[in-house]
């Protein structure tokens, strides 16, 4: 008698366990990739609003900083009498740095009063001190030639971007670069 070796019979097709396995993997690297690609896209909507709020913020101190020092016919702080009606109306009576004080939008507002496009949820904050001019962290509640000007955009409430800037009474911007 002759006894027949068996050869392993060449295998056609993956067993359970393997497509199992494969699928579970398969799984694993999808769900990993899905979530790599979401923080992306959330950090690229994260960067593109910290950048519109640096905009909004340097276009609001733009603006002020090319204002005078101070309103040369009534040197009050803040709003004047007249001007007080615009307190968060258009700005384009405001004739000095400090009539900005206390000037706040949501959604942010260019000078004539206009809603800027795509500002639904951003908030613009103004404010403006008499500031030490050796210290000007220190603010004064008096005269002191010196005023520092804060300017906050917020979205959704979170504060996104602060811009400061010290102006002086020793430095005006001709009336030509207004």
């Amino acid at each position: 008698m002759h006894r027949k070796h068996h050869q392993f019979e060449t295998r056609k097709g993956f067993s359970l366990l393997e497509v199992s396995i494969s699928t579970l993997l398969v799984a694993v690297l999808m769900i990993t990739s899905l979530k790599c690609v979401g923080a992306v896209v959330r950090g690229r909507g994260m960067t593109a609003r910290y950048v519109q709020a640096e905009q909004l913020a340097q276009e609001m101190m733009t603006e002020i900083m090319r204002k005078p020092y101070r309103d040369n016919s009534l040197p009050l702080f803040g709003l004047e009498l007249l001007e007080a009606v615009y307190i968060n109306g258009p700005r384009s009576n405001y004739d000095d740095v400090d009539d900005y004080n206390g000037w706040s939008a949501s959604p942010p507002k260019d000078r004539t009063n206009t809603t800027i496009t795509n500002t639904t949820d951003w908030q613009r904050q103004v404010s403006v001190a008499w500031v030490n001019k050796s210290a000007p962290s220190q603010v004064l509640l008096y005269e002191s030639g010196l005023k520092r000007i804060t300017v906050t955009v917020k979205y959704q409430g979170t504060t996104m971007a602060t811009l400061v800037a010290l102006r002086s009474q020793d430095f005006e911007i001709d009336a030509s670069d207004r």
